[in-house]
């Protein structure tokens, strides 16, 4: 734990690492007993790595020193966003706003991001709604026009690909941030 701390490991990956370390022991159905942290060590360096190489060009701390300060970048970033939009629209991101805050209570990065991911598909979901009809249809055809330019694709995948197509145009038409820790 010393050699963790002196590396600048922060707590929660350590932890994390742990949790993860116990949880692929009872997975296996070996169930080796473990007695020291030094059976955890490769998968807290691991994981650390991991995260570092996850915000590299970020410019600043890792999420995991302090989500909640990337937390409220984010917020106040949707806030900004907002400012331009009808009054109708700024409640939606008042509110969004409001919720990405609260997510700091979970304390894990993992939960967060995942939230956050969650958040975001359903957040740019009530914008496309919000929407008024013929810039909503704008939208949708654009979409098509992009897919019938590639071809014959398996369903699935022009499905998924209108998906990320659709969250791109919103995410450009009302200057929406990603929702991640990790910028």
């Amino acid at each position: 734990m010393q050699k963790w701390n002196e590396e600048g490991i922060p707590l929660s990956i350590v932890l994390e690492a742990i949790a993860r370390c116990f949880e692929k022991n009872g997975e296996t159905g070996r169930r080796r007993t473990i007695s020291s942290l030094s059976y955890c060590r490769h998968a807290v360096k691991d994981l650390w790595n991991e995260r570092r190489d996850l915000s590299v060009g970020a410019g600043g701390s890792l999420p995991e020193a302090d989500p909640l300060v990337a937390l409220r970048a984010l917020a106040e970033s949707l806030r900004r966003s907002s400012s331009a939009m009808a009054p109708e629209l700024e409640g939606i991101f008042a509110e969004e706003a409001r919720a990405i805050e609260d997510l700091g209570k979970a304390k894990s990065v993992p939960e967060i991001e995942e939230a956050l991911i969650s958040a975001e598909e359903k957040f740019l979901g009530r914008l496309v709604e919000s929407l008024p009809a013929p810039e909503r249809n704008k939208i949708e055809r654009d979409i098509e026009k992009a897919l019938g330019a590639s071809g014959k694709l398996d369903e699935a995948v022009r499905k998924k690909t209108a998906d990320a197509n659709r969250r791109r145009l919103v995410r450009k038409r009302f200057a929406v941030p990603r929702f991640s820790l990790f910028g």
